[in-house]
């Protein structure tokens, strides 16, 4: 018997008017710079970046920064938190971390910065 655990790799668009349009022409122009996929306000999504389904349910508790123990990637910070399996079936699930930046940052929110299996 198996959970799912998996999270989209891309946001579904609410209706057709939520996509950008296709486009043949050789040469392809973005003017939503880093307000793309799950970052852009302009969209509504049936199905969000990251969105995924499982049989159970999972509490997460406060999450709090610090230090990071193995820095071989080059991390200054790194969050931790206890989730908890409040559900009736064992499984697993996939902790995300986003970040929302100062304006001056000149990135959009949300930033995924981090995701965990547990």
């Amino acid at each position: 018997d198996h959970a799912p655990t998996g999270r989209l790799p891309v946001s579904i668009p609410h209706s057709e008017a939520d996509a950008i349009e296709p486009s043949s022409a050789p040469e392809v122009r973005y003017s939503e710079n880093m307000e793309t996929g799950y970052r852009n306000t302009a969209f509504t999504f049936a199905y969000h970046f990251g969105h995924g389904i499982t049989y159970t349910a999972f509490r997460y508790l406060t999450a709090e920064g610090g230090p990071c123990e193995d820095i071989s990637d080059g991390a200054i910070l790194c969050i931790r938190t206890v989730i908890k399996n409040t559900g009736k079936r064992a499984t697993r699930t996939i902790a995300q971390l986003y970040l929302e930046l100062p304006p001056d940052a000149g990135h959009p929110a949300p930033l995924l910065r981090g995701f965990r299996r547990t």
